[in-house]
């Protein structure tokens, strides 16, 4: 299923780089639907699948064995009765659905957008499985909001309370809402929260102090243990940290090449990174590891940049940085597999293991 998944990464760089027929992007759209399907269910070689092996095991067995885990997922592991394939390939559909609707109504290049998202979040998507669903609602959400309609503004908070159902862990990315009502379009909007960051920090880390003092609780040990990376190599630790750099550097020149542009969605998504760029600074330079909640933050920012991009590949290709963003995110990705192959140093039979 690796190699499957390498297979698709070609792909989608050949489809970034040549022109296709109309009916050969429909057999790309088709095949890569049936890929993304087979990866989604059968993703050996992620961290995560075993865990959700567990977890779908437990839930059949013992209903409240997982009550943390929302509720939405916890029906359907009941209703799969402990059967993992089943309970990841529905997942997928649902996420496929979501990905489809999101295209549709975003009216984006469909072959720009599924070469960019395989690049930027295929990946993580195949292996996080409850919360790329949350992220697909939460972006759903935004393309609807940037419509300016009452109605559809009504359809966007619903998205974003059935997202709170999907995954919790989208109560972090309501905290990006706020940035909509900031024009990035004007540069000393941008330069006012440049200068702003470290009184902003400070405030921060004094509020957060005086939050662990009343709770009673220890916010540091507490990020620190849920940290994925936190017992890791050396060399996974630099190359994670190497990862996240490019990250912010592919979304702040992605805020400054789409900074002027008319386009309500596009005015959106580019406040929305803005906001997701900025409060992951907060969360990278703070004086603990709160990695694990700036990595799925920036994991949403990919998912807004495949959208920008893919939505709007005049723009990008009239400009130089263009080659700069394919570079980057070909350099990306590459880190990618290889901290991917250190995190699977004992395991690579999973790298291998095929469905029979």
């Amino acid at each position: 299923m690796y190699v499957l998944y390498l297979i698709l990464a070609g792909i989608s760089f050949l489809c970034l780089k040549y022109r296709l027929t109309d009916i050969s992007k429909k057999i790309v759209l088709i095949c890569w639907f049936i890929a993304f399907l087979l990866l989604g269910t059968y993703a050996y070689y992620t961290d995560d699948y075993e865990p959700y092996v567990e977890l779908v095991d437990k839930a059949y067995i013992t209903p409240f064995a997982y009550f943390h885990i929302e509720q939405f997922w916890i029906v359907l592991m009941e209703y799969f009765r402990g059967d993992i394939d089943g309970f990841r390939f529905i997942s997928m559909i649902l996420l496929s659905i979501s990905l489809v609707l999101i295209m549709i109504r975003s009216k984006v290049n469909p072959i720009y957008f599924i070469s960019f998202y395989t690049i930027l979040c295929l990946n993580t998507h195949v292996c996080w499985v409850r919360q790329p669903l949350a992220y697909c609602l939460i972006l759903l959400a935004l393309v609807y909001y940037s419509e300016r309609k009452f109605a559809k503004t009504v359809i966007a908070f619903l998205l974003l309370g059935l997202a709170l159902y999907v995954h919790k862990s989208s109560i972090l990315l309501l905290c990006v809402l706020p940035f909509l009502f900031i024009s990035v379009t004007k540069r000393k909007n941008i330069l006012k929260f440049v200068v702003l960051f470290p009184m902003l920090f400070c405030f921060f880390l004094k509020a957060l102090s005086t939050l662990e003092a009343v709770l009673g609780i220890n916010m540091e040990w507490y990020l620190e243990a849920e940290n994925v990376y936190a017992e890791r190599h050396i060399v996974f630790l630099i190359i994670a940290n190497i990862i996240t750099a490019i990250q912010f550097y592919i979304f702040g020149l992605t805020i400054y090449l789409f900074r002027n542009t008319s386009i309500l969605i596009e005015r959106t998504l580019v406040s929305s990174l803005f906001g997701i760029v900025y409060i992951s600074a907060f969360l990278f330079l703070l004086p603990f590891d709160a990695n694990t909640i700036y990595v799925r933050l920036m994991a949403f920012g990919g998912f807004i940049a495949v959208l920008l991009w893919s939505g709007n590949v005049s723009l990008l290709k009239k400009v130089k940085k263009y080659k700069c963003i394919v570079v980057l995110a070909a350099f990306w990705f590459s880190l990618v597999l290889i901290s991917m192959l250190l995190n699977n140093y004992t395991r690579i039979d999973r790298l291998t293991k095929l469905p029979w």
